[in-house]
């Protein structure tokens, strides 16, 4: 799996579905932040607007 380094914004992650985002991806990412925190559950949030 390639995850596009530009999703990752300064205070986000952006990208279009399902080119750049995913559940492969988002999946990777949660499970890497996890780790990073060295906890087993995180939440995540998200944001109507368009």
């Amino acid at each position: 799996m390639q995850v596009n380094p530009g999703i990752f914004k300064a205070y986000d992650i952006r990208g279009i579905y399902p080119d750049d985002l995913n559940e492969e991806v988002g999946y990777a990412i949660g499970r890497a932040f996890a780790s990073f925190l060295k906890v087993d559950t995180v939440i995540v949030g998200r944001d109507m607007r368009l």
